[in-house]
């Protein structure tokens, strides 16, 4: 914050005192955003070193493009940029609720360094720069110039800055801030859990976060609903337009009930009237307000009427994300729009009391290099648990273009077709080659191009490890590329993450690698420093290639986020996905190969048949080019239109299909621990799934889930009937012991925590087994 300056129109000033501590970062590259010069202080902007930059539109920065989903919240805080403000209405209800939500006491926010996320127009904004806080305050809408034209008479130096950001990518550093607050906001957004989680980051260790967020309960009239459902669908201003008609309209028969309130019969006929009347009416709440009831009941209505996202939890869930994202002391109350919350960030061990971390290093980031193969939902999500660590200085390297948020991408693109030449005959080859022959294998013509395409990419690996002296790497399983760092560095310790596939079943893809797959897994395990599973199999299987049984883990990492896949309203999801069946069936695992989703459509044909109103809902990036295939046989059954098929979907979003389906389906002929089997478990979907032995770990008949042999088409028809109908007992004591089960042992919180405390204390180690590999020289 040191470089943001009042003289170029941004509205902060100063060096050392309040904000200035603050650092700002660019999401893209992680690095410090500072002010850059311009001759005319209008055109001043903020930026990075890598060539960012991000406009600074009267007086405040922008960091995002539009008001995406909120673009309503800004018309609506800039028309009634006053109206909520106790210094402009002359009451005490934004102070009031403020204090409530801090225990009581804003004595506390004095000298503190506040993040206001989603700060409107600031009616809290001004009370706490006047009880002394330094308030960074943003809003994703351009409600931010309506905070600051209220706000900026309250500046003092260094202690009040405002601009426009989405709270899910807050331009800051994590963990910076004494106190998060963000009141009004967290069910407007697309997806809470993300939006809380990401707030959590901001509270440094010992801070507190204050949150409140809509329930169940929440008050929306059929009225309401329909008008909201038009409202959404017209501009901003039309919808504004309409609800100031509206209110016009309702607002004397509001004021009538209410001045007749004791008189009958109107006291019993009010309740009724509210009960109707799509207009927000505040007289019981707030009658100090007197002639600004109407405006505030116009605010509110159009409010209601108008937010793109209106999502409900209850406390449990809500303590649950926060304790997941690793708050404590979490407090719980019903007040206000629903539940209202206060947690603490616990503070680090001292240093002295981490043996993972000798105490001349006990303040530096731990440098470690991740190495993915291609994409998966499940390495993307492994990897985000290192990147969201402020312990950790993260490199990822992979054939995929995953461009995670603070981490340094690097991508490994041998198979494009102009990046790399070697000759055939030449030394690299010849290595390669005379080593493979050794293995027994002759033919090596169908394998030049992959063995360029190796080299290339362990040449990008070579000098990245020389520039980054990584002190830990992490493999995520040893797919290619990941195989290709087990070449590297002889004195650098790493960690390798296995799948049952694997160790177990050596899943592979093709040419050079199926050939030597057995050779790498057995070497790459016995050579790791840490070798983590996720199956008491798996974990037989390295004890079975001579790994050290104090090497090998069993930590089911990523498992289920708790608070994201949880029992949540099912109309609810299925309304977001547009789906009007009567009953859902989600096949979530690919198309094609050992998936047997020809099965499952085989299946479908029986059931959808003797019941049309199922749907079988496909969802995966895996084998996508398969589905006008499926969808074709399909229409030779007559079940096309009980098909359908939404491709790859956002990990965020997948928490809407396990509560929309009735039944999850996978019947996989191979497998090892599916995160699928996971979050339909803790979602209280039943699951069906294949009867192969991995999956027995986890799915006792009747218990936990249920079976069904994978091949056998007419076999899984009549179980999905069966749990689809009539078997509502059954299924619900079945769904309550597998949430229970997975909450025990696959909490990712929990196994999260495991696996950042064991590659911190690699790192600390130092130690490498000796490679079993040798790389080319270089």
């Amino acid at each position: 914050m040191s470089a943001i300056k009042a003289e170029h129109g941004i509205n902060a000033a100063g060096e050392k005192e309040g904000l200035a501590s603050i650092s700002m970062v660019c999401n893209e590259h992680s690095l410090p955003l500072t002010v850059r010069d311009a001759p005319d202080p209008s055109m001043a902007k903020l930026g990075c070193d890598a060539g960012c930059l991000f406009p600074v539109v009267e007086g405040v920065p922008r960091f995002v493009g539009s008001e995406q989903y909120a673009s309503s919240f800004g018309l609506q805080w800039k028309t009634f940029r006053s109206t909520q403000l106790d210094s402009c209405n002359g009451t005490t209800i934004s102070r009031d609720r403020l204090q409530r939500l801090f225990g009581g006491d804003l004595s506390l926010l004095k000298g503190k360094n506040v993040l206001e996320a989603g700060c409107g127009a600031g009616r809290f904004t001004e009370i706490m720069l006047k009880e002394g806080a330094n308030v960074f305050a943003c809003d994703i809408s351009s409600a931010v110039e309506a905070n600051f034209d209220n706000c900026r008479n309250l500046q003092r130096g260094t202690n009040y800055f405002v601009c426009q950001a989405d709270l899910r990518q807050l331009p800051l550093a994590p963990e910076q801030f004494d106190i998060v607050i963000c009141i009004g906001v967290i069910q407007h957004t697309p997806d809470p859990e993300e939006t809380m989680a990401a707030l959590c980051r901001q509270v440094k260790p010992g801070g507190i976060l204050v949150i409140d967020h809509y329930t169940y309960g929440y008050p929306v009239s059929r009225s309401r609903e329909m008008l909201r459902k038009l409202l959404l669908q017209v501009p901003p201003q039309a919808a504004l337009d309409f609800c100031t008609d509206l209110v016009d309209l309702y607002w004397p028969t509001h004021e009538f009930f209410w001045q007749n309130r004791g008189t009958p019969p109107f006291d019993r006929l009010r309740p009724s009237f509210l009960e109707l009347s799509p207009i927000v009416d505040y007289h019981e709440a707030y009658p100090e307000l007197g002639k600004e009831l109407k405006t505030w009941a116009l605010l509110d209505t159009h409010d209601t009427l108008t937010d793109t996202f209106k999502h409900l939890r209850d406390a449990a869930s809500i303590k649950q994300q926060l304790e997941s994202c690793g708050m404590g002391e979490v407090v719980t109350s019903e007040g206000g729009n629903g539940i209202e919350a206060r947690a603490v960030k616990p503070l680090r061990r001292p240093p002295a009391e981490a043996p993972f971390l000798p105490p001349d290093r006990a303040q530096e980031k731990t440098r470690i290099l991740i190495v993915a193969w291609g994409y998966s939902i499940h390495a993307r999500r492994r990897i985000q648990v290192f990147t969201a660590d402020p312990r950790f200085d993260v490199v990822v390297a992979s054939n995929h273009d995953y461009n995670f948020a603070g981490a340094r991408n690097v991508m490994l693109d041998g198979n494009s077709e102009n990046t790399f030449n070697v000759d055939p005959d030449g030394e690299e080859v010849r290595f390669l080659s005379d080593y493979a022959q050794r293995l027994g294998v002759t033919n090596l013509e169908p394998f030049t191009k992959e063995i360029c395409t190796g080299l290339h990419d362990y040449i990008i690996l070579r000098d990245l490890v020389r520039e980054f002296a990584p002190q830990v790497m992490l493999l995520q399983t040893l797919l290619y590329p990941c195989y290709l760092a087990l070449t590297l560095g002889r004195n650098i310790p790493y960690l390798v993450t296995f799948w049952n596939g694997d160790v177990t079943w050596w899943a592979q893809y093709d040419g050079i690698e199926q050939r030597f797959k057995k050779e790498i897994v057995t070497q790459g395990a016995l050579n790791a420093a840490a070798v983590t599973v996720n199956s008491e199999k798996a974990f037989q299987a390295c004890l079975d290639y001579g790994v050290a049984p104090e090497r090998i883990h069993l930590i089911r990492y990523p498992g289920a986020d708790l608070a994201r896949f949880c029992r949540r309203d099912q109309e609810e999801a299925r309304v977001a996905l547009a789906i009007n069946n009567r009953k859902v069936v989600l096949c979530p695992r690919g198309l094609g190969a050992y998936l047997n989703a020809d099965v499952i459509i085989e299946a479908a044909g029986l059931v959808c048949r003797a019941h049309p109103e199922v749907l079988f809902l496909f969802v995966s990036g895996v084998g996508m080019e398969l589905w006008e295939e499926y969808l074709a046989r399909g229409r030779e059954l007559g079940i096309a239109e009980q098909l359908r098929h939404d491709g790859q979907v956002e990990w965020e979003k997948m928490p809407l299909y396990y509560n929309a389906a009735d039944l999850m389906v996978s019947i996989s002929s191979k497998d090892s621990l599916p995160n699928c089997m996971l979050e339909a478990m803790a979602s209280h979907t039943p699951v069906l799934m294949g009867d192969i032995p991995p999956i027995r770990d986890w799915v006792s008949e009747g218990e936990t889930g249920f079976f069904t042999p994978p091949t056998d088409h007419r076999v899984l028809a009549q179980r999905i009937v069966e749990l689809l109908y009539g078997a509502d007992e059954k299924v619900e004591k079945a769904v309550q012991k597998a949430a229970a089960l997975v909450a025990a042992q696959a909490n990712s919180a929990v196994n999260n925590a495991r696996m950042l405390d064991l590659a911190l204390s690699v790192a600390a180690s130092g130690k490498a087994p000796a490679q079993a590999f040798a790389a080319p020289a270089p």
